[in-house]
């Protein structure tokens, strides 16, 4: 059975190396896993995938400042209990609170990607995580956890989606977490003797403990609230591009058609523009012909009727000249 702790610690390692050597160290203890004897592990950390740009400045920030994440998760449980109680004010105030804390993550991840692996597609990633982490537990955790292999993406006050965002899943790196603590922690006293540094109890203790419970609990109701809200959101956003989708498809279609419709119109229209410029090349030409004095269609009838006048004429002296011959005989 694989050790979870050594997964966890192997996964701690890697995520926190120069992503231009995660693919060797992660091959090289695979490889040590199996030659253990822990081919489980070995198999699992083999599937280990080297993180983007954006998640890997993520990782390295959440190990050079944890305080800030503490911050982000505080920040975040503030957030939604003003929202829970709808003040406006309070929510006003804290977006601007968030909007400093995300740049100061964003600031701080760019000096860690010193030397080239900050770009500013990579801070927008990490701003967007940031972001995200504030608005929603589980991907503050995922954040919390370092092990990110994308980035996260925020949903206003609803769920992310981290599915396959972290290398061990964010509920198992809790319970190795908790696991590992519950290792180093000093041993609770045994039943029926009393802890001598522990006093008892007190009533004031428990009233402050239920008052912390019923926090909880309204800031519990809240979330599942507000994802509930961002589901409905989801699904009317959905619905909504849907519609719009048809309606620009049926446009395309029409918009398609009316092309057709035009072009065979403009080659009808070509067509017709050809045969009006043979006609009017035939005017002209035979305007040019009048002018010079050549035949054209109306002076070719003119020509014709000339040489029958001139026939004529001559039939008529042939006539006389035959008149004039008879006489003299």
């Amino acid at each position: 059975m694989a050790d979870d702790l050594s997964i966890d610690a192997v996964a701690r390692r890697l995520y926190g190396l120069p992503v231009a050597e995660f693919t060797q160290a992660r091959d090289a203890a695979a490889r040590q896993l199996k030659a253990s004897g822990d081919s489980t592990a070995a198999g699992r950390v083999k599937k280990f995938r080297k993180p983007a740009a954006g998640a890997h400045l993520v990782n390295l920030l959440v190990r050079d400042d944890p305080a800030l994440v503490d911050q982000i998760d505080d920040l975040g449980d503030r957030l939604r209990a003003a929202q829970s109680q709808a003040d406006a004010g309070q929510l006003r105030a804290l977006d601007q609170e968030r909007r400093a804390l995300v740049g100061r993550a964003v600031t701080a991840a760019g000096s860690l990607g010193a030397g080239g692996r900050a770009t500013a597609a990579s801070l927008r990633d990490v701003e967007q995580t940031a972001w995200a982490a504030v608005v929603d537990p589980g991907a503050c955790a995922a954040l919390r956890a370092g092990l990110l292999v994308r980035p996260l993406s925020p949903g206003g006050f609803g769920s992310v989606d981290i599915t396959d965002a972290s290398a061990l899943p964010v509920d198992e790196v809790s319970v190795q977490r908790s696991r590992r603590a519950a290792r180093t922690a000093p041993q609770p006293p045994r039943r029926g003797r009393a802890d001598p540094k522990k006093p008892s109890a007190t009533a004031a203790d428990r009233k402050a403990e239920a008052a912390r419970r019923e926090a909880a609990d309204r800031r519990a109701e809240a979330q599942r609230r507000a994802r509930e809200e961002a589901r409905e959101d989801a699904r009317r956003d959905l619905a909504s591009a849907q519609q719009e989708l048809e309606r620009a498809e049926q446009a395309e279609a029409e918009a398609g058609q009316a092309v057709v419709e035009a072009k065979e119109r403009v080659a009808g229209l070509r067509d017709e523009l050809a045969d009006l410029r043979d006609r009017i090349s035939a005017v002209e030409q035979e305007l040019r012909a009048e002018k010079s004095g050549l035949p054209g269609r109306s002076t070719a009838v003119w020509a014709a009727e000339k040489a029958r006048r001139a026939a004529d004429a001559a039939v008529e002296r042939a006539r006389e000249r035959l008149a004039e011959l008879s006489g003299d005989g």
